[in-house]
């Protein structure tokens, strides 16, 4: 595990430099000013946590300092950071909000219910236990009960919230809100949760709760409410697929903790795949409905890798939150252990979790196939950037051009802009080139000029010559498709491309 964790920092690390090296290039001001202020605020936590437990609350307190015997305090600091971790992470979902903003009120309001529905779980399971299952560590016993008496109870639940705002309000207008209320039930859900296991466990299980629990139940409550949302997107019937979405959530609930609790089949690391491989598909289904938002607006950005960083210092002050929280409450050795633990085993999860949900890109009308890869178990590493309305010049190559190509070759250098994003070949780094001024002769090699940059890890942004693919789109009728094949596609040379700003 210290290998994986070293490995992880020292790709976040990488991302990070990669990242400056990019803003340094442009001279973007601004970006190099957030990374900084990142990096400080990241070296500010780790300091600032251990001169308090270290240094300064010793001195202060005493040696022999714990609050473990006050309860209260106890159940006080537990439901703190359980109120802390949903508000992290319904910061991370705002963060994607970005057409049609959500009134903060309407927010608070259904957190509050989903918090309150939450102790349904009790009666609703005194009716169904007697008739299901009890665990008795068989496979499929243990499984059918945790599909059951806990999947399936605990998404009602949840679910149950979002049905509500849905009927009562108008707030739920476009199909990234389906996300975003769901996973607001989903956190006022997992904070009262949370503040009971952090109360037994005087904070030690936090790192996990804030990490990997409370993102689960977000992904469970996910798969009911994209599953209605795609359904509305596709004219189809809401109800079958809130059934059908309903019980895939139970499912998934009830897999994960199954390996967690049944004691003939405790394998935690199956679960911890499972979950890695749920952020994988949770990202997919987060962008795809940022990308039929009802609101698109090209002017407006996710700011993926700025949202990276930030993720990555909520969670870091979770952790080292803790640190100084243990300490109070159990003493120095319980604090070391937990951030000995915290570092050791969670720093690979902070890590995947920053860099996968910092995974997202935009492209207009394009829904990805739900499918899940081979390197689940490796973070969802995304940088493409968005070019999306910014000029540039398509340039020649020195190679002498083919006959093919000769036509487009004669025009150039052409100056246009990147009109729109679409997909070809499922690869979706692909832009509309749009001339400034467009010659009919071009209508030969087809209807529509596609450009995709050659290496996705560099900036066209720089205003060097950077070499770019070049195609046409072939038929009239294929023009407004946001998803193409190769087939439908005439690929030309590869060309060079330079960033012209207007003045």
């Amino acid at each position: 595990m210290l290998i994986l964790a070293i490995c992880a920092l020292l790709l976040f690390g990488y991302l990070g430099l990669q990242d400056y090296s990019d803003a340094k290039s442009t001279g973007n001001v601004k970006a190099l000013q957030l990374q900084k202020r990142g990096i400080f605020i990241s070296i500010g936590v780790i300091v600032s946590s251990l001169l308090l437990v270290l240094l300064i609350l010793p001195h202060i307190l005493g040696a022999e300092f714990a609050l473990s015997s006050d309860r209260k305090t106890v159940l006080g600091i537990a439901i703190g950071f359980s109120l802390l971790i949903s508000f992290i992470w319904y910061t991370y979902l705002s963060w994607l909000d970005i057409y049609e903003k959500e009134k903060v009120g309407t927010l608070i309001l259904t957190f509050i219910l989903a918090a309150a529905s939450s102790f349904l779980v009790f009666p609703i399971g005194d009716l169904v236990h007697p008739h299901t299952y009890s665990l008795d560590g068989t496979f499929w016993n243990d499984l059918q009960y945790c599909i059951v008496n806990i999947g399936m109870i605990e998404e009602f639940v949840k679910i149950l919230p979002f049905l509500i705002i849905l009927k009562l309000t108008k707030a739920i207008n476009e199909s990234y809100d389906y996300i975003l209320y769901g996973g607001i039930c989903a956190l006022g859900f997992a904070a009262v949760e949370n503040s009971l296991y952090l109360r037994n466990t005087d904070l030690f299980v936090l790192n996990g709760r804030a990490m990997i629990s409370t993102v689960s139940h977000m992904f469970d409550t996910g798969i009911i409410c994209y599953s209605m949302a795609m359904a509305r997107y596709k004219k189809k019937n809401v109800l079958v697929a809130m059934l059908y979405g309903y019980l895939l959530a139970s499912v998934a609930h009830g897999f994960y903790d199954f390996w967690l609790i049944s004691e003939g089949y405790q394998y935690p690391m199956v679960t911890i795949a499972f979950f890695l491989a749920s952020i994988h598909i949770f990202t997919i289904m987060k962008n795809n409905l940022i990308n039929i938002s009802e609101y698109f607006d090209d002017t407006k950005r996710v700011e993926a890798d700025r949202n990276k960083f930030r993720l990555f210092n909520l969670l870091l002050f979770i952790m080292f939150g803790g640190y100084v929280a243990i300490y109070l409450i159990n003493g120095s050795g319980a604090a070391n252990a937990f951030i000995k633990d915290g570092l050791l085993y969670n720093s690979y999860i902070l890590v995947y979790l920053a860099v996968s949900f910092g995974s997202i890109n935009v492209v207009n009308g394009y829904v990805a196939p739900i499918k899940l890869g081979t390197r689940f178990f490796l973070p969802l590493i995304n940088r493409h950037p968005n070019y999306l309305g910014l000029p540039f010049v398509l340039k020649p190559t020195t190679r002498e051009p083919l006959d093919e190509v000769k036509l487009l070759v004669d025009l150039l250098p052409l100056k246009g802009h990147f009109s729109k994003r679409l997909v070809v070949n499922q690869n979706f780094n692909w832009y509309y080139f749009t001339p400034e001024q467009y010659d009919e002769s071009l209508r030969e090699l087809g209807v529509q000029i596609i450009i995709r940059p050659a290496k996705f890890d560099k900036n066209l942004k720089d205003q060097k010559d950077h070499i770019v693919h070049v195609g046409f789109i072939k038929n009239e009728e294929d023009i407004n498709e946001v998803e193409l094949d190769l087939n439908q596609v005439k690929v030309l040379p590869s060309m060079l491309m330079q960033y012209q700003p207007t003045q």
